[in-house]
This record gives C-alpha cells, sequence and structure tokens, in this order.
C-alpha cells in the first residue's frame, strides 16, 4: 500500500481526519510526524490504516528520525506534504530531495502575517515553496503572494465540511454566533458594538486565547454583558445546533472553515463584501453579504432580525443546501485526489 507522509503538521486535529479518510478510500495509509502540542492527536486518529508518530525534540534526533524513516520507506511512498509553518520545514524538504520523494507544500495560512516576518523566517518560507513541487493553497489571497514568490506549480482547494442534518428553528435560541479566533484581521470591535446599539439578546463569541496582549480580546472581554457572552476558542459544534445567525466581519472570509461548518448547520451567515464572498453567499439568498465597514454590518444584523419565520427557514436550508452542492467533502476529496495524480506529472 502506498503511503503519504505529512510532515511539520503541529497537531492533528479533528478537521484533519476528512483528508485521511480520502487518502484511506484511493488505498493509501498516512503517517503523521506531528509535535502533538495540543496533546489529543491521538485521540483524534480514528482509524487502523493510519500511524501517528511524535517527532523527537532535538534537532539531531529529528533529522535521523525522518532520514531513517525515508530510507526505509521510499519505495513505497506516494508523495510528502510539508506544512511550511515550522523553522524545520526547510530540512523536510532537504530530506525528500535526497530520496526523490516528490512534495506537496500545504500553505494554510502562514502567508497572511508575511509583512511581519523577520527577512530569516521569510526565506526559510521562501524554500518550502519554491523547492517543494507543488504548493497546495485554500485561500484566493494566497495565489498572488505566492506567484510573487516564484513558485509555479499550485493547486487551489478549498476547504470542505460533512454534511450535517437540518435542524428545526425551535431549537435555535442564540441570535448571533462568532466561531472565530480575535485577531486583528477580524473585526471584534464592530460586532461588540453593533450588539451593545440594537440589544438583540443572546448572543455568543467562540475564540479566547488568554492572550493578554490581544487588544481585541481586552475590549470583547470588558464589554461582556447580559446581551453577549465571551467564551474561550472550544468546539464549536453545540453552538451552532442553537444559533441562528453567523456573523463574519473580517478582511479574509474565503473559505473560513467555521463559516462553512456554521452553514452545514443550517445557521445564517453574515459576512463582509471582500475577495471571494460571492463565491459562499448568494445575498439575501443564503446569507448576507455587508458593506465591510461596522455600519454595513450593523445594518446586516438588523436586516437578519427583521426576518419573518418562514424567510429564515427557506434562507437556512438554502445555506445547507450551499454547502452540500459546492463544499461538500465528496467534492473536496475528488479535488484532492486529482492533485496528487496531478503531482506525477509536474
Amino acid at each position: 500500500m502506498e503511503k503519504v507522509l505529512i510532515l511539520g503538521i503541529d497537531n492533528l486535529s479533528k478537521k484533519n481526519i476528512t483528508q485521511l479518510n480520502c487518502l484511506n478510500k484511493s488505498k493509501r495509509e498516512v503517517y503523521i510526524f506531528t509535535n502533538d502540542s495540543l496533546k489529543n492527536s491521538h485521540s483524534n486518529l480514528n482509524s487502523k490504516e493510519n500511524k501517528l508518530i511524535i517527532l523527537e525534540k532535538t534537532f539531531i534526533l529529528r533529522i535521523k528520525q525522518i532520514y531513517n524513516f525515508l530510507k526505509k520507506n521510499k519505495q513505497s511512498i506516494c508523495h510528502a506534504e510539508v506544512y511550511p509553518g515550522g523553522r524545520f520545514s526547510p530540512i523536510y524538504i532537504l530530506l525528500c530531495k535526497m530520496f526523490k520523494i516528490r512534495i506537496i507544500a500545504v500553505e494554510r495560512g502562514d502567508l497572511l502575517y508575511w509583512k511581519e516576518y523577520s527577512k530569516f523566517y521569510k526565506y526559510l518560507l521562501t524554500i518550502v515553496y519554491r523547492y517543494s513541487d507543488l504548493v497546495w493553497f485554500r485561500e484566493l489571497y494566497m495565489k498572488k503572494q505566492l506567484e510573487d514568490i516564484g513558485v509555479k506549480n499550485l493547486c487551489f482547494i478549498h476547504n470542505c465540511v460533512p454534511n450535517k442534518k437540518d435542524i428545526m428553528l425551535e431549537d435555535k435560541n442564540i441570535n448571533f454566533l462568532w466561531v472565530n479566533r480575535f485577531i486583528k484581521e477580524r473585526k471584534v470591535k464592530w460586532f461588540v458594538d453593533s450588539i451593545k446599539i440594537l440589544k438583540p439578546e443572546n448572543n455568543v463569541m467562540l475564540g479566547v486565547m488568554n492572550n493578554k496582549n490581544n487588544d481585541n480580546e481586552t475590549y470583547a472581554l470588558i464589554n461582556e454583558n447580559k446581551n453577549l457572552k465571551i467564551l474561550k476558542f472550544q468546539n464549536p459544534l453545540s453552538y451552532f445546533v442553537k444559533a441562528k445567525f453567523f456573523v463574519l466581519p473580517s478582511d479574509i472570509v474565503f473559505a473560513n472553515n467555521s463559516l462553512l461548518e456554521a452553514m452545514s448547520f443550517g445557521v445564517v451567515p453574515l459576512i463582509s463584501n471582500v475577495e471571494g464572498s460571492k463565491l459562499i453567499v448568494d445575498d439575501g439568498i443564503d446569507g448576507f453579504i455587508f458593506e465591510h465597514t461596522k455600519d454595513g454590518l450593523k445594518n446586516a444584523m438588523e436586516k437578519a432580525l427583521k426576518l419573518s419565520e418562514e424567510e429564515y427557514i427557506i434562507m437556512s436550508d438554502n445555506a445547507i443546501k450551499k454547502v452540500k452542492e459546492n463544499f461538500s467533502y465528496e467534492i473536496w476529496c475528488e479535488k484532492y485526489l486529482n492533485m496528487i495524480e496531478e503531482l506525477k506529472n509536474v
């Protein structure tokens, strides 16, 4: 059986399982080398076909660990997928090149903070992107940045989510739900201020990471009130079941995993009008697209609150349909396997 290696991933999360399932269905087994930073990678691994290997902590021991594995298994390795974020990633590239193993660099968001990186760290990332046989990117904004770095072989495959069973309206007692980290690209203060002005009952923000230097977290926490609960970042599934509307005022919307997951539960989205937004939401049909300003968000929230029960049910059903037809696991898996076949011709 062919082996696929995943190298440099901090932690195996539940959202990675769909990728493993897709590879297993194509008769491939997966070896995941990880730091297990959240200490739950083993519990998230749900298949006997796949192996989780904890990386050695020291530089030399890790080199020996990967080198010995590649040497022993080189004939059966289909390809390696390298996550660029770690400082060890260029070493993974070098070791794979030594054994002539094809490499896919998996760009999942490191480019977002490119301007803030040191020259040395940019250099390390550039090595990974340029010397991989293919770079798989998931967000539209990444394409130009990768081309500017000098990457030639690119493949765009966006996120996906499994289909969920429809949830009846009477089960929903949360008005507006936020499920994302409180980073500067996401407009936390817009949402908090809009709640203070409109005063809808029972709204929730999941995303606190207990970072005392995060002004957005601080702002949200000091403005917590009877209408707005501010909670730590956690598994959002029990909140998706209860929520009517999902809010994402952000510089980058496409294809936010929490957004897609919320829509799969029938939670109606409110998203900023930025690049790629219209590829996910049809304004007024399966959600709301608002002008990317504080007033734009507030106005969209007012519109959402004025929906009749019948109008809401139609929009909720359309959100489920949109994810099923455009962002399902089946569609994603087909694209992913096609990318692996394409790798042979690069």
